[in-house]
């Protein structure tokens, strides 16, 4: 289930991209044609549309046609962001939740909003939300979320995960974010796991919620976490979390504690030792007997003749995560999320959707094909990036070049891997991302891959955005942006 956006909004997120997509100025009318709208709806959406990308680019007009200004600066992730930070769905639960308004009347007026239409939107926010296994009370003594105490974080999470892409200014003035980067630090050590900068960073907004929502009186959870008791039991996380409840001034029941060491599930981790892979394979076989036997199947599937436990780990980690996965994204965007992956056509990819039509028979007779089905384009997305990185495994080796990804680790393999097939190594050479963060690199990087925008990049030279896949079109673009760097060097000899 996702949140429709409404036709304004769905006219800008077409025409931005279908002018991201363009290599030269289009007509009005061929736009006009594009989004199914007259001239003067045209007119007023690339006004709308330029008030929302102030920051980033600007639509302009010549005798050329219609084209986005600084080209560069934009990129098909952050479109996406704008416009879900600017629904009512967002505005309307972000405020709920920091208690900015306790009735539907107070935030119509602060809006400048009639109260007959927010009331009509309320009433589709809470078929949504209903939909999604979260109600919205609306009674005399106010507006409040009731649900499941995971779905109402998860949803939240979602928002600010998309708020953080277009702005990274802390959003919770209450909790400092070096004292939960701390906590999440520790979470980490102890596990013996390892994630990138932007996993960091979205584990602590993980944990800024659930401390919001521990504390709000909007929110009336159930709280059903008997299973991620088990991973809080088997380590020792007493210090970090006295530390963050000194934070805050007040103690976590067992049930938060587990949620909120829990999340790191959410995420992509590296393992830093074999005792702690061993680890989270007993652990899922203790916790959720169903979940590790689908990712054995899959495994095999996809490894008939291997017995490589980095490997197995790593399918594990992409379904132990579906029963969290309520919607992958709270705002549908036309169905671009839902539908397959668009894979180029090779015989790799016939032999992976042969793989994936045998995971989805072993899928079908389980509970959690439900989520598996809502998530598919996610799902075969992991798959896929373990399928190739697997299937291809050149030498590396010389511009310097660093790949962060907001996927994590596994992902940034992906898209090295893919690099690495279209390029010689007297080109281009990697750095690892972590050891680029850690030591303060950035200075030393060429040229920086990406699908994620915080504004510590900028001081990099070069930034090349991508839209969640490394396609034969960015190749083309990273090529021409290579070309150039080269003969820039070559200037300086």
């Amino acid at each position: 289930m996702r949140y429709k956006l409404t036709k304004p909004y769905q006219r800008i997120f077409d025409l931005l991209n279908i002018l991201l997509d363009a290599n030269s100025p289009l007509s009005k009318f061929e736009v006009a044609e594009e989004i199914h709208c007259s001239r003067p709806t045209l007119d007023r959406t690339i006004i709308d549309t330029n008030i929302l990308i102030k920051e980033f680019s600007q639509i302009e007009f010549t005798n050329e046609g219609l084209f986005l200004a600084k080209s560069g600066y934009l990129n098909k992730r952050q479109v996406r962001s704008l416009i879900s930070n600017e629904t009512f769905v967002v505005q309307f639960l972000t405020d709920l939740l920091f208690g900015k308004f306790n009735k539907v009347e107070e935030w119509s007026e602060a809006k400048f909003h009639s109260p007959s239409v927010i009331y009509r939107k309320v009433k589709n926010l809470e078929f949504f939300l209903g939909r999604i296994g979260i109600t919205l009370v609306n009674d005399e003594s106010g507006l409040m979320l009731k649900g499941d105490s995971w779905r109402i974080r998860y949803l939240y999470f979602q928002i600010f995960k998309e708020k953080a892409i277009i702005d990274d200014h802390w959003p919770f003035k209450d909790f400092e974010y070096h004292v939960l980067l701390k906590f999440v630090k520790a979470v980490c050590a102890e596990l013996e796991v390892r994630v990138s900068p932007i996993v960091e960073y979205f584990f602590s907004l993980m944990t800024a919620i659930h401390l919001v929502v521990s504390k709000s009186a909007y929110t009336e959870e159930i709280i059903k976490n008997e299973r991620y008791l088990l991973l809080l039991n088997n380590h020792n996380f007493q210090q970090p979390l006295k530390e963050l409840e000194a934070h805050i001034g007040g103690h976590f029941t067992e049930e938060e504690k587990a949620m909120l060491i829990s999340s790191i599930e959410l995420f992509p981790v590296t393992y830093e030792t074999e005792a702690a892979m061993h680890r989270r394979v007993v652990h899922s076989t203790l916790s959720d007997h169903l979940m590790y036997h689908l990712a054995f199947q899959v495994y095999q599937i996809f490894h008939p003749r291997e017995k490589d436990l980095t490997k197995f780990v790593q399918y594990l980690d992409i379904f132990t995560s579906l029963e969290m996965l309520n919607d992958f994204q709270v705002i549908n965007f036309d169905g671009a999320q839902s539908q397959p992956l668009r894979l180029e056509r090779s015989r790799q990819t016939e032999i992976f959707m042969s793989k994936i039509l045998q995971v989805e028979e072993k899928m079908k007779s389980l509970p959690y094909y439900g989520s598996y089905d809502t998530n598919r384009a996610l799902i075969q997305q992991k798959l896929y990036f373990l399928f190739q990185t697997y299937a291809f495994m050149p030498n590396i080796e010389p511009l310097s070049v660093t790949i962060v990804s907001q996927e994590g680790h596994l992902k940034e393999k992906y898209y090295k891997h893919r690099l690495i097939d279209n390029f010689f190594s007297e080109r281009i050479r990697t750095i690892d991302s972590q050891l680029v963060h850690e030591q303060d690199l950035w200075n030393e990087v060429d040229l920086i891959l990406t699908d994620y925008t915080l504004s510590s990049f900028q001081k990099a030279k070069t930034i090349y955005y991508l839209d969640n896949d490394l396609t034969t079109n960015d190749i083309q673009k990273i090529d021409e942006l290579v070309t150039r760097l080269e003969k820039a060097r070559l200037k300086n000899y």
